[in-house]
């Protein structure tokens, strides 16, 4: 099992966690395909809209992916992603974790850079905890 990061602003994020779902790399499905049932999966919001000055630089939202399928989803008439179901953790709206500078144990920081990535099991733990969540019932 592992947990999954998907790298977007926290609009998109809310917008995933209010609808069940999330999308990766401008909705391209390859990514979402490496996920499976069961494994968990989180949000990194680095800023607060797509290219946006204001910085939210913190891990958002919970869940686990559910045994649905990829599915291509009809956003606008010329944009029609891929999606992945998530099963969210109630209230991760607000499950947010402390600001990713304080966390500087994390062995991923050099991964933000694409986009999508899965995270070692020590840094899922820490960004668990400061979420405010015991990550042992989640093994």
């Amino acid at each position: 099992m592992k947990c999954w990061v998907s790298v977007v602003s926290k609009e998109h994020a809310l917008r995933g966690i209010a609808g069940g779902f999330m999308q990766a790399c401008h909705g391209k499905a390859a990514p979402l395909k490496r996920m499976r049932p069961g494994d968990y999966f989180m949000f990194y919001c680095p800023a607060m809209t797509m290219g946006g000055a204001e910085k939210v630089q913190k891990f958002l939202g919970f869940g686990r992916v559910k045994d649905r399928d990829v599915y291509q989803f009809e956003m606008a008439p010329d944009f029609h992603p891929f999606r992945r179901d998530i099963e969210f953790e109630p209230g991760s709206e607000i499950l947010e974790s402390v600001p990713i500078s304080t966390l500087k144990e994390l062995t991923i920081k050099s991964k933000f850079r694409f986009g999508f990535f899965d995270l070692p099991p020590m840094d899922f733990e820490m960004i668990l905890g400061s979420m405010g969540l015991d990550a042992a019932q989640y093994q």
